[in-house]
Formats: structure tokens, sequence, C-alpha cells
């Protein structure tokens, strides 16, 4: 390699670094963002969710939900909490919960359907106008695989067993769980994420507020 080529790529990185500011002595290595960058971020953030949520179907038209004709709301949960600690972020859901009280609905939140308590004679479709099943499974929270196994496969039985024209399910994961586990349940959704940019944009979805946009990763 000639050095001059080898002085051409070190000249660039060096420049890089001068333009970043990298090679200053006094410079911060972290320091607190400006509430300039904090609100870009959180603008890019709102963007980017906006744009990434994705509508796999809607086979019934059940969307977009109205406070007047849905009112009452059922979120249950399908989180597996760790026996170490954690509760895999099942408890972002109460921030979901909020988002959609303030719109004007009614909305329990419960942590999966089990056979002891809902399963075999459950009254959930004949309570609720809208039963949205939330899916969550994030890599080592709880150790392990990103499937449902124990009481979350329990749920899966129960929600599959549903009328599907009052189930909604939203996965904040992986985009693989819906087509494995509710390839059956008319409405789903993949939001891909849990945080409350996130869940924002996943509630203007579910109201109208704002058209779908996402296409899916995976066939």
């Amino acid at each position: 390699i000639p050095l001059s080529r080898l002085d051409d790529a070190v000249g660039r990185v060096w420049e890089m670094k001068g333009k970043l500011g990298l090679l200053e002595p006094d410079r911060q290595l972290v320091r607190e963002m400006s509430p300039a960058e904090k609100a870009e971020a959180a603008a890019d953030s709102r963007r980017i969710c906006e744009t990434a949520i994705t509508l796999l179907r809607d086979r019934k038209q059940a969307l977009p939900l109205k406070a007047g004709k849905d009112r009452k709301l059922l979120i249950v949960g399908v989180v597996p909490k760790s026996r170490k600690g954690g509760d895999g972020g099942f408890s972002r859901l109460e921030y979901l919960q909020a988002e959609l009280e303030k719109r004007g609905f009614s909305v329990d939140l419960q942590h999966n359907i089990l056979y002891e308590t809902d399963y075999w004679q459950s009254d959930l479709t004949e309570r609720y106008d809208r039963i949205i099943v939330v899916v969550m499974r994030a890599m080592h929270e709880p150790y392990g695989p990103l499937l449902f196994w124990d009481d979350e496969a329990q749920s899966v039985g129960g929600i599959n067993a549903m009328p599907k024209d009052k189930t909604i399910v939203i996965s904040l994961g992986s985009p693989y769980l819906v087509d494995t586990y509710f390839e059956r349940v008319g409405t789903c959704i993949n939001a891909y994420s849990r945080d409350e940019a996130t869940l924002e944009a996943l509630v203007k979805g579910l109201t109208g507020e704002m058209a779908f946009k996402g296409v899916s990763p995976v066939g």
C-alpha cells in the first residue's frame, strides 16, 4: 500500500475527529444533553415510532377504537416475569392504560389469562367491548428463548379460544410472536418496543389519530 494512501486515510480520520471535537484537550467524554438536543431526540423518537408501527391485519375492521362504541377495554399482558426479579416490562402497560383512559375509554389491566381464573368459564368477552392482548418477550428478561411457556403459553390458549371479533393482539417486541401464536386472530399489530414514544404512537394508531405506516420486517 503506498504511503500516500495511508496518509490520506489517516488524514481523513483526523479531520473527522477534529470536526467532532475529539482532539480538544478539555473535551467532556460525557455530558448532559441540552434542552434543544433533548427536544430533537424526542421528536426523532416520535417520528421513528409513528413510521414503524405495523398493522399486520384487521380482517373485521375492528379499528379504529372509538370511546362511544368500544368504551370498556381490557388489556391482558402476556409477559413472563422473572423469579430473579423484574416484571418483564408488564408495568409499562400502565402507561398504555393511562393513554387510553385520557381518550375516554374505561380500561382494566391484568396479567395473563389462566385456567383457574378465566380460561374455562370466561365471561371477559361479555364484560368488555374489546380485549387488547399485549405480548412481550425481551432478551434475557427473563433468561431463556424468545418464546412463551407455563402461564404465558396457557394464556395464549385462552386468548385463541375467545371470539375473534373482540380480540386485538399487539406485540411490543419480537415481530415473530403474532404469527407464531395468533395466526387465527383477525386484528394484529407489531409495535417492536415498549418505550413511551412507541406506546403513544400505538394509541394514536388504535384510535385513528394516525394511519399505520409500518411494513413488517418478516414474511
